[in-house]
């Protein structure tokens, strides 16, 4: 796995996303040569790049945001998406696969 695309809303949580996601690039740069950050600034922002992580093909979308964030990037259908989302305090990863 080479290519892997990380989709942040930076005002999620606080807006600690910018900073948190500084961290999460890193470490998915121990797995993935190659990680593209996005930090949204609208909700059309992320259909748009999960759109494009599918159609790529990257080997892995990875998505840091709030409900509404998580919601328009499963909606895009991804191939592989794990998402990761902040609610009363946990934080929540989940692996996701459209269904045919």
């Amino acid at each position: 796995m080479n290519n892997a695309m990380l989709i942040v809303n930076p005002n999620s949580g606080k807006k600690e996303g910018r900073a948190l996601s500084e961290r999460v690039a890193a470490h998915l740069g121990e797995h993935f040569p190659n990680v593209d950050v996005r930090l949204s600034s609208c909700a059309a922002d992320v259909e748009v790049w999960a759109r494009e992580a599918r159609e790529r093909e990257y080997d892995a979308l990875f998505v840091m945001g709030g409900d509404g964030t998580v919601a328009k990037t499963a909606a895009c259908r991804p191939s592989v998406c794990f998402l990761a989302a902040r609610a009363t305090g946990w934080l929540v990863l989940s692996a996701l696969r459209p269904m045919p």
